[in-house]
């Protein structure tokens, strides 16, 4: 059951998690049987190929999709629009201007496997421009321009939500225009109704089962099947299906790990390391700053790795039992809304 204000109260000003999950058998036997009705129902399905979730041919067209939240884009009467296909390619090829949010850390790379047919629409480190063919009539997307989300330029770009090219998905339009912020949120799609009910079954002793359902997932991603499931399989498999989906924080809530996840993982990142600390770390460790006029260098852009590496060592400083809730808003103006704050804000 979820966390009450008192038992977040007693952990909202230290660095330690709650105590272990009681899992409720009804429930999780309630939780296999909802999702058995959306699978049995007939009216949804796992997508062939992942990468057709995304994009604007998936929308309103997807058997995948479950709930999605219509967005009219900016200035459509729509205060934001999708902020998940705006703000992780904000500028596009633009590698030196700040993308509103990308992911933490370069090593997240490594938690796909190369044969995980997810990791290339889920994280990238390159791309090519539509708009700067390099010959008139491209015949693959090498006959475009490339650019390469890398160090010591920029961090790797979340891949699901870049509008692709139709013929060439590893191609993508440089233009806003081409990179439209109107298209539905996912919210809630089949895989994550698999992904529930492996939880409850593994939670439920028959791992094996559980395994099975996952591996409907994984089959997909073109991954050799499990014979049974571990509760750091389960994980592992929530975290790579539904990478940038906003699930994490939910999961890391529910399975009471969100302190000690941030404590442990963190330290592990590559710009979590003091040779990102500063412009100047970064000259000791990496050389000089480059403006990117001599031929064969390219453009340093050292400020932004340690603006990344404030932001992680913030995460590991700031982090403590009140973000197992958000903090109340106030009204728009600023007034109180007579509503009890959240422990610790």
């Amino acid at each position: 059951k979820p966390l009450s204000q008192n038992e977040v109260g007693a952990i909202s000003g230290s660095k330690t998690d709650p105590s272990a999950v009681t899992w409720d058998t009804k429930k999780l036997e309630k939780a296999v049987e909802y999702a058995d009705r959306v699978i049995n129902s007939g009216n949804y399905k796992l997508e062939n190929d992942f990468e057709d979730n995304f994009g604007v041919p998936a929308e309103n067209r997807s058997p995948e999709h479950i709930f999605t939240i219509h967005h009219d884009g900016d200035g459509q009467g729509d205060a934001q629009g999708n902020h998940q296909t705006h703000c992780p390619f904000t500028f596009r090829f633009d590698l030196y201007q700040d993308n509103h949010i990308g992911p933490a850390d370069v090593t997240l790379l490594d938690r796909f496997s190369d044969k995980d047919k997810r990791k290339r629409f889920s994280l990238l480190t390159r791309l090519y421009n539509q708009d700067e063919p390099l010959v008139n009539s491209p015949q693959s997307a090498s006959d475009y321009k490339e650019y390469h989300y890398v160090y010591p330029i920029t961090s790797p770009r979340v891949g699901k939500y870049i509008h692709r090219n139709s013929k060439y998905p590893e191609v993508a339009p440089g233009t806003e225009a081409g990179q439209p912020n109107n298209i539905n949120r996912i919210e809630i799609r089949y895989a994550e109704v698999l992904l529930i009910k492996a939880e409850a079954l593994l939670n439920l002793g028959k791992a094996t089962e559980a395994a099975g359902v996952i591996n409907e997932l994984r089959k997909r991603a073109g991954l050799s099947d499990l014979t049974t499931l571990t509760q750091k399989d389960l994980e592992n498999e929530w975290y790579l299906e539904l990478f940038f989906e906003q699930k994490h924080w939910l999961n890391l809530v529910r399975w009471r790990k969100l302190v000690n996840t941030v404590l442990t993982e963190t330290p592990k990142f590559e710009y979590y390391k003091e040779d990102y600390k500063s412009v100047e770390s970064q000259v000791a460790k990496f050389g000089p700053e480059n403006d990117g006029t001599q031929a064969g260098k390219v453009k340093t852009n050292y400020p932004f790795f340690a603006k990344v590496y404030k932001h992680l060592h913030s995460k590991t400083t700031n982090v403590s039992g009140r973000f197992y809730r958000f903090p109340i808003p106030k009204g728009l103006s600023g007034n109180d809304l007579g509503i009890e704050q959240n422990p610790g804000y």
